[in-house]
């Protein structure tokens, strides 16, 4: 569904909803439908020098503009740590390195023993859950030493308890919930300037919700992804609609012209990869292209069975979303694993500035790959014929 408003400065703008059923798609079909590039690298730009008064204007080259912050009200410069010494204490540990329970005796959730899982079965040591600071009245889920820098990283699952999702019909919006938690760990971050701090958002109740979606997590920092379509009388009859955008991102304040939420060096989406059903889409459009037709019931069965299952059938994996604004930005050589992610700056533009060696090969061969359904087929003759 869309909903429509009309805008002071003289464009329609076009917002995206949808309902429960479509979201997880949400705007890769309507970008393609208007026209646009669906390519996960995808770019906007505004004025440089400054945050546009109400939104940033999609070009459709790769990446996602930023606005120079060298005539905004800047954030503070870093803090001293004054706080960087814990109270010594050792966490109870299993046999795989795993927590139990937090310092603070709150058992682990699923996401907090993901998190744990991602640390310990990619090198990383010394690390503590919820293990109290000296001198802050907050406990973020976990501290990592990381060379001479102090991270801190606040864990947040979803519930599948929202009405929203189990309604029949209605918009949805895909922001809300991701920026809710945003909010919360503005609370815990809140003492803790003086360090890097990143929001780390997990979905092991498959609660629905967009976190392994790029344009919906950068749209929760930077603001509702919409269209922009020139109107009126001095509009000019060749412009098409552009990607822009919107109001309601947490790391800028586009009323003031200021970055907020600068604590933040990041978010992070903590999801599993599901590698063996990547390679079974590889292995199936292989095997149809020598047949020359779809496969059979059985051709397929035999396919699949030729997919060898291994213990990295599904992987558990990290997207991190820098904020280009961030007072303390996380450090560019953590979290690189080999279907890891990161986008962040580049210039002018956020684009996908990481990707692990595993991921970009599967990626190159699935981009060769004709991924639709008969359906889909059958409507693309449709088109030509």
């Amino acid at each position: 569904m869309f909903r429509q408003r009309l805008l002071h400065s003289g464009v329609v703008l076009i917002r995206l909803a949808g309902q429960p059923e479509t979201k997880a798609g949400l705007v890769t079909p309507v970008v393609s439908m208007l026209g646009f590039s669906s390519n996960p690298l995808w770019g906007c730009r505004g004025k440089r020098g400054q945050l546009p008064r109400r939104q940033h204007e999609f070009l459709g080259s790769p990446g996602l503009s930023v606005q120079n912050l060298s005539k905004l009200k800047k954030p503070q410069a870093p803090l001293t740590p004054t706080c960087c010494i814990t109270e010594m204490t050792t966490a109870c540990e299993t046999p795989a390195g795993l927590t139990m329970a937090s310092q603070l005796g709150n058992p682990i959730t699923a996401s907090e023993r993901m998190f744990e899982m991602y640390l310990s079965s990619n090198g990383y040591t010394g690390w503590t859950h919820e293990q109290p600071t000296l001198g802050k009245p907050t406990t973020p889920d976990y501290h990592l030493r990381f060379g001479h820098l102090d991270l801190y990283f606040d864990v947040k699952e979803f519930e599948n308890d929202d009405p929203v999702h189990h309604a029949e019909d209605g918009a949805y919006d895909p922001y809300r919930r991701l920026r809710e938690k945003v909010n919360q760990a503005a609370r815990q971050f809140k003492h803790y300037r003086e360090f890097s701090c990143s929001l780390v958002l997990s979905d092991p109740n498959a609660a629905r919700v967009d976190i392994d979606a790029p344009e919906i997590v950068i749209g929760t920092m930077f603001g509702n992804i919409g269209f922009s379509v020139p109107f009126g009388d001095s509009a000019d009859p060749r412009a098409s609609a552009r990607r822009v955008f919107t109001t309601g991102g947490k790391m800028v304040d586009y009323k003031h012209g200021t970055a907020w939420n600068t604590t933040f060096s990041s978010i992070i989406s903590l999801v599993p990869y599901p590698v063996r059903r990547k390679r079974l889409l590889i292995a199936r459009d292989k095997r149809k292209r020598e047949a020359g037709r779809e496969l059979m019931h059985e051709e397929w069965r035999a396919t699949a069975k030729s997919v060898l299952t291994t213990d990295e059938d599904t992987v558990v994996r990290i997207v991190v979303y820098e904020n280009p604004y961030a007072r303390i930005p996380l450090p560019a050589t953590l979290f690189r694993g080999p279907f890891d992610e990161r986008w962040g700056a580049d210039g002018d533009l956020i684009r996908r500035v990481f990707v692990g060696d595993l991921l970009a090969e599967l990626e190159t061969e699935l981009v060769q790959c004709d991924l639709r359904t008969p359906i889909q087929r059958f409507m693309d003759r449709q088109q030509q014929g």
